[in-house]
């Protein structure tokens, strides 16, 4: 009965268990050699479900443009430094998951590219192995933790903030924000925290602030040190060079900048 249930879910096309990895693990071990049993459609569950902004959803890691830093030396250090550690964990994901170890995504510049970034990794990921990944704001952790659907008979669909504690990937986007302080955040975040390193999930994260700053008391911010790698990025502004490109395209098509 049960795998009849997953499988009419299955092909009903309402969405993993639990971001596409109990399903597979349970019911298709053993892959069709002509089709990598069904790595295609599984992968676009996982991605459908995963919460991946949508001006990120069809980017890979290659639409990143590490270039972007190459105004003087000690950005061109930085980005070079970034990189190898975004290519390592997406290279060789398996030995950071062995060693339960996530990135943290820092830069105290709005715009620097942490979310564009995370989410080409996760892309990636998605693409390479059909990781089950989740992708929240911060400033959606209060919501999701208080919301409830007494009706739903299975826990996950009952819990929602569940589904952040076990997911094989976890993204939490823009920690620094302003409300980052205030006690439900950190009571929240540190219940993630320690649910998924005591479940050795891996975690990402991205702030404008690096791990030592954050206003948490030492629960939380030991968690983090122990569960993440601190990659800072450049401090320079990718949002606004596009939008200036952006912009300068626009009157070259109008007419109002001439070509040459």
């Amino acid at each position: 009965m049960r795998i009849s249930t997953y499988w009419e879910r299955y092909r009903k096309d309402e969405g993993p268990y639990i971001y596409g990895e109990r399903d597979w693990e349970d019911f298709f071990g053993v892959p069709c050699p002509k089709c990598a049993g069904g790595m295609e459609r599984r992968t676009t569950l996982v991605k459908k479900y995963a919460g991946i902004p949508s001006a990120f959803y069809n980017k890979r890691y290659d639409a990143f443009d590490w270039g972007t830093y190459s105004d003087n030396e000690s950005m061109v250090d930085k980005a070079l430094k970034a990189k190898e550690i975004a290519d390592a964990f997406i290279n060789k994901f398996e030995e950071w998951e062995k060693r339960k170890m996530g990135l943290y995504i820092w830069n105290e510049t709005k715009g620097s590219g942490k979310t564009f970034l995370a989410s080409c990794i996760c892309n990636e990921l998605i693409a390479k192995y059909c990781i089950g990944t989740r992708f929240v704001s911060a400033s959606d952790l209060l919501e999701i933790s208080q919301t409830e659907y007494p009706d739903e008979r299975e826990e996950l669909k009952r819990k929602p903030i569940k589904l952040l504690y076990g997911c094989k990937l976890l993204v939490i986007d823009d920690l620094g924000q302003k409300n980052c302080g205030q006690k439900w955040m950190e009571d929240i975040l540190f219940k993630i925290l320690d649910e998924r390193i005591n479940n050795d999930r891996v975690t990402i994260i991205t702030s404008n602030i690096p791990i030592g700053r954050l206003p948490f008391d030492d629960r939380s911010t030991d968690r983090l040190f122990k569960m993440c790698y601190e990659v800072e990025m450049p401090q320079k502004s990718v949002r606004a060079s596009e939008a200036y490109k952006e912009k300068a395209e626009l009157l070259k098509a109008v007419g109002l900048i001439k070509e040459g």
